[in-house]
């Protein structure tokens, strides 16, 4: 399970750094992403939170407190937001 969880989580990590950082984005997902710089932020923050959730290092963050073992899932939610904010084409409302 935690070789999973850091496999996930280094695939999202890396392809999220290369999106924020390059505007890259893998062939399947170039025609439904209008911001892949909002979507690589996204894909950032979920990848930290699959790593944070390898066991070894999730004894660690619950160990240090209840403010520092909410942090994980604060970076979820950042990460979730940037994934939803990265759909919608810039200037256009929603329908």
């Amino acid at each position: 399970m935690a070789v999973a969880l850091i496999a996930v989580g280094l695939a999202a990590t890396l392809s999220g750094c290369a999106a924020a950082a390059l505007g890259w984005l893998p062939p399947w997902l170039s025609g439904c992403v209008a911001r892949p710089r909002a979507w690589g932020i996204g894909m950032v923050g979920i990848g930290l939170f699959a790593l944070a959730q390898v066991p070894s290092l999730r004894e660690r963050i619950t160990d240090a407190g209840s403010v520092v073992s909410a942090v994980p899932f604060v970076v979820l939610v950042a990460g979730l937001a940037g994934l939803a904010l990265s759909g919608g084409r810039p200037g256009r409302p929603a329908r």
